[in-house]
């Protein structure tokens, strides 16, 4: 799915996921590579020249603008 229709990403418990869209439809994730353990986290990139990495556990929220 194009992160262009993601409004919000909110992580539960590490092995669980809602994500809400754009056009207001929910989606549960459980379970799968996307939200599991085999998820090894998130890098965020800025205009510094190395992205940042946070853990896939460490992950609360996501919100995209």
């Amino acid at each position: 799915m194009p992160l262009r229709n993601v409004k919000r990403i909110v992580v539960h418990s590490g092995e669980a996921a809602e994500v809400y869209l754009v056009n207001g439809e929910k989606l549960s994730l459980k379970e799968s590579q996307d939200v599991g353990e085999l998820n090894q986290g998130v890098l965020i990139f800025t205009e510094k020249s190395k992205p940042a990495y946070i853990p896939w556990d460490e992950v609360k929220e996501i919100q995209l603008n």
